[in-house]
C-alpha cells in the first residue's frame, strides 16, 4: 500500500476538520472516561492535523487509565460499536488509522507481555516503525473536554 506525501496530507486535512473531529472523540460513548477521552485527544494534536505518525505506550504504572484508553481505542475502532473513527477518517481524506495493542516497548522491541496499551495513529496497523513519543501526563489532563468550541464568547459572559 503506498503511503500519501506527508505534504499533501497536511494541506488536506485542516485545523477546524481537528477541531470538529476531536469534539466528536468528546461525544463518543465509546471513550468511557474523561481520561481516555483527553488522552486520543492529546494523541490526535500529536500527529499535526493527521500529517505525522505516532505511537505512544500507555504503561501498567498508570495502572487503570492504561486499560481505559487502550480498550476505548479499540471501541471507536470495533465494528460493534458505534463510533467507526476509521470512517471517519476516511471521510476526511485521511489514510491514518487507531490502533491499540496490550503491552510496550522494553529495548526497542514490542512486548505484548509487558503490561499497559500502546497505541499508534499510523498508516499501517500495528507500525513498529513510527515515532515513539514520551507520555505526557500533565499534558493530558490539561485538555478541556468543553463540547461546544463557538460558544465560549457565551460561556465567559457568564462566569
Amino acid at each position: 500500500m503506498l503511503k500519501p506525501r506527508r505534504d499533501f496530507q497536511e494541506l488536506l486535512i485542516n485545523d477546524n476538520q481537528i477541531a470538529a473531529l476531536e469534539e466528536f472523540l468528546i461525544a463518543s460513548a465509546n471513550l468511557k472516561t474523561d481520561f481516555a477521552k483527553k488522552a486520543v485527544i492529546w494523541l490526535l494534536r500529536q500527529t499535526n492535523r493527521l500529517a505525522d505518525e505516532i505511537c505512544v505506550s500507555f504503561p501498567k504504572e498508570i495502572g487503570d487509565r492504561a486499560r481505559e484508553v487502550g480498550f476505548g481505542i479499540h471501541d471507536i475502532n470495533s465494528c460493534n460499536c458505534s463510533t467507526q473513527i476509521s470512517l471517519v477518517l476516511k471521510a476526511m481524506g485521511s489514510h491514518m488509522i487507531f490502533e491499540s495493542h496490550c503491552g510496550g516497548y522494553v529495548d526497542d522491541e514490542f512486548d505484548a507481555k509487558a503490561g499497559g496499551y500502546t497505541v499508534w495513529i499510523a498508516r499501517s496497523y500495528y507500525d513498529h516503525g513510527v515515532p515513539r513519543l514520551e507520555l505526557d501526563l500533565e499534558a493530558i489532563e490539561a485538555i478541556s473536554l468543553k463540547r461546544d468550541p463557538y460558544n465560549d464568547e457565551a460561556e465567559a459572559k457568564s462566569a
